[in-house]
């Protein structure tokens, strides 16, 4: 699908340049837009002469009789899966919790039990016997207190858990690989009221991993429209000669990084980092998802939902 000033595959890289030698004749390529996508010429005899030009741009809206499909064998998690879905996310992590708790509650009856048969012999024991079984009764007390409180703590995460699942449901939520994001474009609002947004939400101001930078922009215009395209505050916040994420403290970008923008980007107090505005003609370096502003202008806002 055309993007920028190339075509890309659904769920992988660069497919073919605007210049490409592989476009049919006739086919320089300059529609390479959001709403042209690639497609396979059809076989012609008379075309035998230039069987290298294949491919052949086309708006996406054209109807074609057959679809061409790759199951892909092997590969990154990332191609096998393409989009996973917030059942996948938070599913695993569930199932975890769940056995923490069943185990939980049968440490707590085995316990419960040891203390009744400890209690009956206690009765029957001697005075110096007696002291030996009130220590471990106090020991045995201990570890209910304990179990009851790692019980109380899974029941807790699970409730954060199904909240996180209802956000991002309820929400402009969707995930890339294992991140979860929110994309706020009600109000612009400047860096420091975009972290307390997030915050307020219960989530991050967004960290993406420079894997999903690349993707972000794409995505959101993809769910939210063309008037999304604009620029948008991601967590991090320049310190002089590199910018650092506002959860955790650690190194987001160097000042001379290739995800950057050259042209403008610098890590300087007083400047944040912001997901550049998305458009088919970037300026500066067009493969650099991010820049830098003022943390004072206003911009749309992108939370991190942590699962």
């Amino acid at each position: 699908k055309g993007v920028l000033r190339d075509f890309l595959w659904q769920h992988s890289n660069k497919a073919l340049g605007g210049d490409s030698p592989l476009w049919s004749p006739g086919q320089p390529g300059e529609n390479v837009t959001p709403v042209y996508c690639l497609s396979l010429l059809a076989w012609e005899e008379d075309w035998k002469s230039s069987p290298g030009q294949p491919y052949h741009s086309q708006e996406c809206s054209y109807i074609y009789n057959y679809p061409l499909c790759e199951n892909i064998l092997h590969g990154t998690d990332q191609l096998k899966s393409p989009k996973i879905t917030l059942e996948d996310n938070i599913s695993v992590k569930l199932s975890t919790m769940e056995k923490k708790i069943i185990s939980s509650i049968t440490m707590y009856n085995k316990s419960i039990d040891t203390l009744l048969q400890d209690t009956h012999i206690m009765k029957e024991a001697s005075l110096a016997e007696e002291q030996k079984v009130s220590k471990k009764i106090v020991t045995l007390e201990n570890t209910i207190s304990t179990s009851l409180a790692i019980i109380h703590a899974l029941e807790k995460n699970i409730s954060t858990s199904m909240e996180i699942i209802d956000k991002l449901k309820n929400k402009d939520g969707f995930c890339l690989s294992t991140q979860c994001f929110l994309f706020y474009k009600d109000v612009k609002r400047n860096w420091a009221d975009a972290k307390a947004k997030c915050e307020e939400e219960g989530v991050i101001l967004a960290q993406p991993s420079d894997s999903n930078a690349l993707l972000l922009r794409k995505r959101i215009v993809e769910n939210f429209g063309q008037e999304a395209s604009a620029e948008s505050w991601v967590g991090g916040k320049g310190d002089g000669s590199k910018f650092v994420w506002s959860e955790g403290g650690r190194t987001a970008l160097m000042a001379d990084s290739s995800l950057l923008d050259t042209n403008q980007g610098n890590a300087g107090t007083g400047q944040c980092m912001e997901l550049d505005a998305y458009s088919g003609a970037l300026s500066g370096t067009p493969n650099a998802p991010y820049d830098s502003a003022s943390c004072s202008n206003n911009y749309y806002t992108i939370c991190e939902v942590i699962v």
